[in-house]
């Protein structure tokens, strides 16, 4: 059922009867015909969506619609290219989409042209699957993780320099790192751990090291872990922050559910967004004219037949001034 729920932030995240919090209410959008929606990214028009499962990257246009009764208009960009697409962001310009995926049981951190998405180039390949992806505009880093086939301590965060062009490990000994979102203002890295629902926030630094091939110095990002703490939920797979960096909206793969809880893991209360969902796999707030920025998107994921096409993503307002 979805619920109602009335939700005052400034007394600890009690429910209350003013109308302060938001308010949660049947989805405003909502596009089937995916196998295992992954992961999405919103460009100033549009919004992209992976499929893990077929590798296929759709666009979803609220814009170009043929019928003026049709909500929006859903396209494949990318098909019968990839065996698998998961993770997915945009350069801080939209001029580019970086993903990562499989090709012929090869790792891939790929640069895709949205202008002409069958123009895709390889930046490198990954030593394991990646899964969740995001970039850091101040030092232009890619962040990739990886599950590491759900083995304990098989679990990375790798590190991708746009521009030295350069991949490392930044973080091992993790156990099936999913989600990755940054807070950009205080340069914080956000990655769940889906199995076990355990949350642990990095801060991203760079130092200047000195080559001893070379005679300039390069950059290099460094992780430090500043907090970590066991989640509300049963598992985490993707999620987002909200804009004043203070909760989390998480994605519970494993208990169909999407819930709000506080950011810095100071309560272990969470909100309840929505319980009608299947397996949902990532949450992102609106972007750009086209799309609500006081709404969630969510996408569900779990069919590992490509036939399936039975998966979602789903608007869902949020009402509060949370974003």
């Amino acid at each position: 059922i979805l619920l109602l729920l009335l939700i005052n932030f400034n007394f600890n995240f009690n429910i209350n009867n003013n109308n302060n919090g938001f308010i949660n209410c049947l989805p405003l959008l909502s596009i089937d015909g995916f196998a295992w929606a992954e992961n999405m990214a919103f460009d100033n028009s549009n919004l992209y969506v992976t499929d893990a499962t077929t590798g296929y990257l759709w666009k979803i246009d609220l814009t170009n619609t043929q019928l003026q009764s049709e909500q929006y208009e859903k396209i494949i960009v990318i098909k019968n290219q990839f065996d698998s697409l998961c993770g997915i962001c945009f350069s801080t310009d939209f001029s580019t989409l970086f993903a990562v995926g499989r090709l012929n049981n090869e790792n891939l951190l790929i640069a895709i042209n949205p202008m002409n998405p069958l123009n895709w180039s390889l930046l490198t390949k990954l030593p394991l699957p990646g899964n969740g992806l995001t970039l850091h505009h101040t030092t232009q880093t890619l962040f990739i993780t990886t599950e590491g086939n759900f083995l304990p301590s098989n679990g990375y965060i790798y590190c991708f320099d746009l521009i030295s062009k350069t991949l490392n490990t930044c973080i091992s000994n993790l156990y099936s790192a999913d989600g990755a979102f940054i807070d950009q203002q205080n340069n914080l890295l956000y990655v769940s751990q889906v199995l076990g629902a355990k949350m642990l926030i990095y801060n991203i630094s760079q130092s200047q090291s000195q080559s001893q091939s070379q005679s300039q110095s390069q950059s290099l990002v460094t992780l430090q872990l500043v907090n970590s703490y066991k989640t509300p939920l049963k598992s985490l797979d993707d999620f987002c922050l909200s804009s004043d960096n203070k909760y989390i909206f998480g994605a519970d793969f494993l208990n169909n559910t999407v819930s709000v809880f506080m950011a810095d893991g100071s309560t272990n209360e969470a909100i309840l967004i929505s319980d009608q969902l299947t397996q949902p796999t990532s949450v992102r707030f609106g972007f750009g004219p086209n799309f609500d920025s006081k709404s969630i998107y969510i996408t569900e994921g779990g069919a590992i037949s490509p036939l399936a096409k039975d998966r979602r993503v789903i608007q869902i307002p949020i009402f509060n001034n949370l974003n």
